[in-house]
């Protein structure tokens, strides 16, 4: 996540005690090194904002593309529902939303951001579609620790070839087998 959404999520917890999350496309064409990454990592484990080790869900696969950090953030959402892709109909009107804490525009780039609603629905060309909608969940945001990578050729593979997602998470869940429990320590320390 490209800005520092730690301090929002305490911000957004204070207003609202289920959050809700919405996914919707990039507007634009998505990087080279998101799309084909030099090298991918599996995480096996997470700290919360408080540093504490945080077990990730048995069912789950998280994965991103490699950092010089060895870690990297996360959002922890739940659903009631199997998460399905939605048909885009609904959006966000950048024009009636503004950024928590800032209270600044969304900006054209924005990879994740925490807002709310400061007016009503009005003409914009700068609306957003919603394919996914979850909401937040305890612990709400984790650093993602204890990465392996992903074999490059087992990570081509995934991409370029025609897998169901429960293909694609059984092939990665071998990988993150002996997972280590994570030490606590401060997520914000340098």
């Amino acid at each position: 996540m490209g800005n520092g959404l730690g301090p929002s999520i305490g911000a957004l917890l204070r207003k609202e005690k289920h959050p809700e999350v919405l996914f919707s496309p990039i507007k634009g064409v998505a990087r080279a090194v998101d799309t084909n990454p030099a090298r991918t990592i599996l995480w096996r484990g997470a700290e919360t904002i408080d540093g504490f080790s945080w077990e990730l869900p048995a069912g789950s696969v998280v994965t991103s593309r490699d950092n010089s950090r060895g870690y990297h953030f996360a959002l922890v959402c739940a659903s009631k529902k199997p998460l399905k892709l939605l048909s885009g109909r609904d959006h966000v009107n950048a024009n009636i939303v503004r950024n928590l804490r800032t209270g600044g525009a969304l900006g054209h780039s924005q990879v994740t951001s925490i807002v709310e609603r400061v007016g009503t629905e009005a003409e914009s060309d700068t609306l957003y579609p919603v394919v996914m909608r979850v909401n937040l969940a305890a612990p709400y945001f984790v650093r993602l620790v204890d990465g392996v990578p992903v074999p490059s050729e087992l990570a081509s593979k995934l991409r370029n070839e025609k897998f169901s997602a429960a293909e694609k998470m059984n092939l990665l869940a071998r990988l993150k087998g002996g997972a280590r429990k994570p030490r606590s320590k401060d997520l914000f320390a340098a």
